[in-house]
């Protein structure tokens, strides 16, 4: 009984399973239509020489985030108990977060100690600089922390600034390069 019901449904699986389709010529040629104007649709985005109060405001918040990568790939770079070339990795990760020519430095290196970064904030709204350039400067706090087995020390707090800049880099999609903009770390005062 159960082997001629489990028959049962697979035959009706079988038999209302959807069929493959033939694709007319009119239907790849639609797909290839809509797909070739999202491309250009993505590429006049990200290709734009203006940047919109929208982007600005986005970019700012990405400059947020790429400052508190900053933070934790420098815990990585100074935690001498982690693998070289972990920390030679975390250093390289650094290295492309900043501005072309710029250097990152500015943040102590707090032996037998964590650094930490919060209260970010926009303290200079990115604006054009130059044909292809943006600027702007974010405000944030830095804490030195020793830590050891029984407590938590501040040994240091301190309002820093970083500036901040909006580019274009070349960025490769498959065999197409493109300039698009993209958002980079700076001097730290």
């Amino acid at each position: 009984m159960f082997a001629r019901t489990l028959g049962m449904m697979l035959l009706f699986l079988v038999v209302t399973a959807k069929t493959c389709e033939d694709h007319s010529v009119d239907t790849i040629r639609e797909e290839e239509a809509e797909l070739s104007a999202s491309i250009d649709s993505i590429r006049q985005e990200f290709q734009s020489e203006h940047l919109s109060e929208t982007d600005l405001a986005a970019f700012e918040e990405k400059a947020k985030q790429k400052l508190a990568d900053y933070a934790d790939y420098f815990l990585i770079v100074s935690d001498t108990s982690l693998d070289t070339s972990f920390r030679n990795q975390a250093g390289a990760m650094i290295r492309e977060l900043f501005y072309t020519g710029e250097t990152p430095a500015g943040f102590p290196i707090c032996l037998n100690s964590r650094f930490f970064i919060d209260s970010m904030a926009v303290a200079e709204s990115l604006h054009r600089s130059g044909k292809q350039e943006y600027t702007g400067v974010l405000a944030f706090r830095q804490e030195c922390r020793s830590v050891t087995t029984m407590d938590t020390i501040i040994v240091d707090i301190s309002c820093k600034r970083i500036s901040v800049f909006a580019a274009k880099t070349v960025k490769i999609f498959g065999n197409d390069t493109l300039l698009v903009w993209n958002v980079f770390l700076g001097k730290i005062f």
